[in-house]
């Protein structure tokens, strides 16, 4: 039994997918719910590929609806916690709608939030992603590290204040222990 744990620590670690490059990438989604109905609707309406979008550490999906015009305002819950979203894409003609939110990591716990007009109810279910799925579509270049020479000034400062400070009591720890 103490092999276990270990052992599932270890699947945990080995399945974290990290995306190398800062770019827009496409990942293969599946919606969760506990009936079959519920799955059926929220697979239909639901578009089965997301887009992912990392810049630096920044990490955020955009999730595509079709049938929008059956669908109130959306609510997007990260770890359980709402996060906020924007809508990106709403085409009425098409009744399309993609929405931008940002996330941790391909395998937080995410649950989307819509109030369907037909059913007069709010109706919440799962996403996850099939992360074999994972391809890189556009690489971008990495964010660079803002800098102020002030800042390095400072720094510089700092640090040449800290030596003279070991400098000088170290003589002084010289002349003591003569």
């Amino acid at each position: 039994m103490k092999s276990f744990i270990p052992l599932v620590i270890l699947t945990n670690i080995l399945g974290a997918v990290t995306l190398p490059h800062s770019g827009r990438y496409e990942i293969e989604n599946n919606t969760i719910y506990e009936n079959a109905v519920g799955i059926a609707m929220s697979r239909a309406y639901t578009e089965p590929i997301t887009a992912v979008v990392k810049n630096g550490d920044n990490l955020e999906l955009e999730m595509s609806f079709n049938n929008t015009q059956y669908m109130g305002e959306f609510t997007i819950t990260v770890n359980g916690k709402v996060v906020e979203h924007e809508t990106i894409l709403h085409d009425d003609e098409t009744n399309m709608k993609t929405i931008s939110f940002p996330v941790n990591s391909l395998q937080d716990d995410l649950t989307v939030g819509m109030y369907v007009a037909p059913m007069s109810r709010d109706v919440e279910y799962g996403v996850e992603f099939f992360e074999d799925t994972l391809i890189l579509i556009e690489e971008y270049p990495e964010p660079e590290i803002e800098s102020s020479s002030a800042l390095l000034i400072g720094v510089g400062v700092i640090a040449i204040g800290a030596a003279g400070f070991f400098v000088m009591g170290n003589k002084k720890g010289i002349k003591k222990g003569k």
